[in-house]
């Protein structure tokens, strides 16, 4: 690819799941998913003012539930 140089990997993502050859895939997509969950609840914090439980329970099944569930 002309003058670029790729760096070689262990790790390979197809439809959003990582493959590695040593299997250690699940406790690598769990780790990713918490930090992606965890980013949107943050998201959530700085962003929404109301802090009633109904809009932020809302906004969780939503928006951080869903990440969750498709990657673990």
């Amino acid at each position: 690819m002309g003058n670029r140089i790729t760096r070689e990997t262990e790790d390979e993502r197809g439809f959003g799941v990582i493959i590695h050859e040593s299997a250690k895939t699940i406790k690598t997509q769990s780790t990713e998913a918490a930090a992606k969950a965890n980013k949107i609840l943050g998201l959530i914090r700085r962003t929404v003012v109301s802090r009633y439980k109904n809009i932020i329970l809302d906004l969780y099944k939503a928006l951080v539930r869903p990440h969750l569930e498709y990657h673990v």
